[in-house]
């Protein structure tokens, strides 16, 4: 019986680990010089890099008789397409349009809407204080010269309702007035006759009238004047700590040194697979 003799085979695996670990020990110095040059670089752009400050505030959107001008989400939509704010806003909040593109501006001003209330939420990041807290006056110039029109539509309205009903209780206080004091229902002693009757009832639901025109009037007056109504404003006051909040030295280090090493596993990498395709090519034409 013919017999065959059995060759270990070589596990791929472990030839790959090998290689790994072979081309780890060759190229670490290399990694790690490469990571500690680029982390001085990052070092260097963190000190040098200008500070920023950030600014925050919440936005009260504008409101008449209590109600919203505009529903909290639609000036979310608005506030996100760059067409919305004027030059003036997009030169306060340090937008380049041709530089940047219109659309850094929403990344700028980050607005968020609260899911408890209709407050708008922005927050801003410059250079210093001043030029925050300007980009956020400006956002909130642009708010309520959007809201505006709207808002005099609504409030012209209002003063149309109001200005009926005190028609209405001045036509009630005309009737009433036509009736001396004596012959007012509490006056009247003899209900004999049936047209004293029929006129002491429309006195009284006249009267009933008027005292609902007036309490209408009242609560109508009271909604048309602040805070009721009232047009966008700062929910409360900006908050600018004087601090610098960026840039964060320790994560540029960081990053810089994990972009580094990688940049030169890469370089190492092809270098070492050049190599081997050179060697291969030598041993083919020999």
């Amino acid at each position: 019986m013919q017999t065959h003799a059995v060759t270990p085979s070589i596990d791929s695996d472990e030839i790959r680990v090998a290689d790994i670990v072979a081309f780890f020990a060759e190229t670490w110095r290399t990694i790690a010089l490469a990571a500690l040059m680029a982390g001085l670089l990052g070092l260097v752009y963190a000190y040098l890099a200008p500070p920023k400050y950030k600014a925050s505030v919440s936005v009260q959107l504008g409101k008449v008789a209590n109600a919203d001008v505009e529903a909290p989400a639609a000036v979310l939509e608005k506030v996100l397409v760059p067409s919305f704010f004027t030059p003036e806003t997009l030169t306060a909040c340090g937008v380049d349009p041709v530089a940047e593109g219109l659309d850094s501006m929403a990344k700028i001003i980050n607005p968020v809407l609260s899911r408890t209330s209709s407050l708008l939420a922005f927050s801003v990041r410059r250079t210093s204080v001043k030029e925050a807290q300007n980009c956020l006056d400006a956002v909130l110039r642009d708010i309520q010269r959007g809201q505006k029109k709207v808002a005099q539509d609504m409030v012209q309205q209002k003063q149309a309702l109001l200005a009926n009903l005190r028609h209405k209780a001045d036509e009630a206080e005309r009737v009433l007035a036509i009736y001396p004091e004596n012959a007012k229902p509490n006056k009247w002693a003899d209900e004999r006759y049936s047209g004293s009757v029929v006129l002491q009832s429309m006195l009284m639901a006249k009267q009933a009238e008027l005292s609902e025109l007036r309490s209408q009037i009242s609560i109508l007056e009271l909604a048309l004047v602040q805070p009721q109504t009232s047009e966008a404003a700062f929910a409360t006051p900006i908050y600018a700590p004087p601090v610098p909040v960026g840039p964060a030295k320790l994560v540029l280090v960081a990053l810089a040194m994990l972009l580094g090493a990688a940049l030169a596993f890469a370089i190492c990498l092809v270098h070492r697979a050049l190599l081997r395709a050179s060697k291969d090519a030598s041993s083919g034409s020999a």
